[in-house]
């Protein structure tokens, strides 16, 4: 008796210390690692952070909070937080503990993150049937300031995307955690953002199923470049085969105001709302590709620069931003836009606006490469999207 008293006694014991050993194997998955249940892919420690890792808060924002999906077998969890991911991984001292394994979210846990900070946190759960704790991976997410330049990116084909992201270097492919995007108008996906500026936000047409891109997607990631660590934003909205003259004439042109003025002026101003309030957006500039179709008709031709200056003044109206730097990429000497077009006159004016409006800056074309007649081929739209950052830097500098 006295034998099974002693016994019951050591199991006890040694049930106590696994229940106070259990968060410590979670934070020290290289210890005791998790193994997944055979033949399936369900037991996944947590994930799908938001922020998603890399990702951001702003100074000032209201709604602060670190999420994510539990594993499918948590039982309990433990948040564990800090300055660096070393610091998180080593660490036994969860800022959370015990949660429930449903729980999706707490609240930043910093009252007052400093900006330019980035930290680091994860999710340690304790797993149910006989399942292994794990440990969980590494997030980050940083503070960034209130300030926020936002691009504005308009035009035609070949501002809207119409280039195979095939072929497109690895440094193109997948989210640039730098610049965020709102983009509506003729793209494939209808809408999309605010979220990471990536590859295969273009058009439908040309897409060979890795999707297509515009020249926003290297003018994004060369102004991050010039600009390392500040996130920046780009309002997108482009339709194929649309003319100045007609579809795109704005109100100090004379005459009836074009639908699609009108709803790049709307995307603009719903883009804006939809950022977070703590932002402090500020419009620092635009991107036209824009003038193949006017070429179609000689009189929206003799009207280009005109119609194109008139444009350029109520743009800055709009943004409240008198000297707002205006880039126009000026239309290929392609063939199709010869005779019996007006290829030509399209381009004397875009040169002659971009000589005559302050602020306004303009670069050839001709030597890229196109992958059909009137759209640039993926080596094409990458070097566009570059020199469009080019341009736009050299105004910002001026």
């Amino acid at each position: 008796m006295l034998c099974e008293n002693m016994k019951k006694t050591f199991l006890m014991v040694i049930f106590q210390v696994v229940l106070t050993w259990m968060p410590n194997v979670a934070a020290h998955a290289s210890e005791a690692p998790a193994a997944p249940l055979a033949a399936s892919s369900d037991n996944l420690p947590a994930a799908n952070p938001k922020p998603d890792t890399g990702g951001f808060f702003v100074d000032g924002s209201k709604t602060m909070e670190l999420a994510w999906k539990p594993g499918k077998h948590a039982v309990k969890q433990y948040v564990y937080f800090g300055n660096t991911a070393a610091e998180v991984l080593a660490s036994r001292n969860p800022i959370a503990a015990s949660l429930a394994g449903d729980v999706t979210s707490i609240p930043f846990p910093v009252t007052r993150p400093v900006v330019g900070m980035t930290y680091f946190w994860r999710v340690a759960t304790v797993n149910s049937d006989k399942i292994p704790p794990t440990a969980g991976d590494v997030w980050s997410v940083r503070i960034i300031p209130r300030k926020l330049r936002i691009y504005l990116l308009g035009g035609q084909s070949n501002a809207n995307g119409c280039t195979a992201c095939d072929g497109l270097p690895d440094e193109l492919l997948g989210p640039q955690k730098n610049v965020i995007i709102f983009a509506r108008g003729g793209i494939k996906l209808k809408e999309y953002g605010w979220d990471w500026l990536r590859d295969g936000l273009g058009a439908k047409l040309n897409d060979t199923g890795k999707g297509t891109f515009g020249p926003e997607l290297t003018f994004g990631m060369e102004m991050s470049k010039a600009r390392p660590g500040e996130v920046m934003g780009i309002i997108k909205c482009a339709w194929d085969a649309t003319n100045l003259g007609w579809s795109w004439r704005s109100p100090g042109a004379g005459d009836k105001v074009g639908s699609l003025y009108t709803k790049f002026i709307a995307t603009m101003r719903e883009g804006i709302a939809a950022l977070d309030p703590a932002f402090e957006p500020a419009f620092a500039g635009m991107l036209w590709m824009q003038g193949e179709s006017d070429s179609d008709n000689r009189k929206m031709a003799d009207d280009y620069a005109k119609n194109l200056t008139a444009f350029i003044k109520d743009i800055r109206a709009e943004t409240q931003q008198p000297d707002l730097p205006f880039v126009l990429g000026q239309i290929s000497e392609a063939r199709v836009w010869g005779p019996p077009r007006h290829g030509e006159i399209i381009r004397a004016a875009q040169q002659e606006v971009a000589g005559t409006v302050p602020h306004t800056a303009m670069f050839p074309t001709a030597d890229l490469k196109r992958g059909d007649r009137w759209h640039y081929d993926t080596a094409g739209m990458v070097v566009l999207g570059k020199r469009f950052a080019t341009a736009m830097l050299k105004l910002e500098n001026k």
